[in-house]
């Protein structure tokens, strides 16, 4: 409900006329107004808060809790943190946000157990977890009748319990739908690129399993930080590195075209990317 604002001098309309607004309005009069007498003053941007769960002593910081304050230099001391906006005036919530707030929260926290004990950021799928698991659901089923009561005719039935049965189903359902969600979001980004970008990409693809053949790490890295990689691997040719990967952003990123000729030699130039090996001559790579 903030009042709009003119184009022109808002933050004067802000002052002197609505003198109402968010955290944006707050720290950028302020910061204004210190500067105004001299005084050195940043605008910060950042999180301020947190939902702390006990279950897993940690903080939940959203995006809704995205904030601005202010730094102001003092000599001698340095910068202090000043935050000039009001507390939010904040509705109690109804039924119906609670019982949401609560789904969110479960699903965020499915989603972490999932990329931290499931898929490592390194490691890639962690099998052996998902082999335990298994296996101690298939224990469940079993069990080591005594020799007597097998003789007497009295073995216990060992029933599977249905929480159990219940926690395995949700487990499968959230698998299911994070998957089926990654896949999902890969098809709808590659709907989105070009023709062109849709080889850089392949082309980076390209470059990656090479690396990764002379032991470079290229797990959820960048360009920037493949060519950091790869200072201190001998087997690499830095100079073709630098070359194909320049064209990867350029083309990716900063939407040159890729002409077959062009692609063409991008390919030949990849085959010398690892020194052992044989040598080609590259076509030419026009810009």
């Amino acid at each position: 409900d903030v009042p709009p604002l003119p184009v022109a001098n808002a933050i004067d309309a802000f002052i002197n006329e609505t003198q109402q607004g968010h955290c944006e309005l707050f720290a950028s009069a302020m910061a204004l107004m210190l500067r105004s007498l001299g005084v050195p003053t940043r605008v910060v941007s950042g999180y301020a808060g947190g939902e702390y769960s006990e279950s897993d002593q940690a903080y939940t910081v959203r995006q809704s809790m995205a904030h601005l304050w202010l730094e102001v230099l003092f000599p001698g001391v340095g910068w202090v943190r000043f935050d000039p906006s009001p507390p939010s005036i904040a509705e109690p919530q109804g039924g119906l946000q609670q019982l949401a707030g609560y789904l969110s929260s479960l699903r965020l926290r499915a989603g972490m157990f999932w990329y931290r004990e499931v898929v490592g950021f390194n490691s890639g799928l962690q099998l052996e977890r998902l082999r335990n698991l298994s296996m101690s659901f298939i224990r469940s089923f079993q069990f080591n009748p005594d020799p007597e009561e097998v003789a007497a005719g009295s073995v216990p039935v060992r029933r599977f319990p249905l929480g159990w049965a219940l926690v395995f189903a949700v487990a499968c359902a959230l698998t299911a739908a994070i998957l089926f969600r990654g896949r999902r979001s890969t098809q709808e980004r590659n709907r989105l690129l070009s023709t062109d970008q849709r080889q850089a990409a392949r082309l980076y693809v390209r470059v990656c399993r090479k690396l990764a053949r002379a032991g470079v790490e290229v797990h959820q890295k960048t360009a920037e930080e493949l060519l950091q990689a790869i200072q201190e691997v001998p087997e690499v040719n830095p100079e073709v590195a630098g070359e194909v990967l320049a064209a990867y952003n350029e083309i990716r990123f900063g939407l040159r075209p890729m002409p077959p000729s062009r692609w063409r030699a991008l390919n030949a130039r990849l085959r010398l990317l690892l020194r052992d090996a044989p040598e080609v001559v590259p076509a030419t790579t026009p810009r």
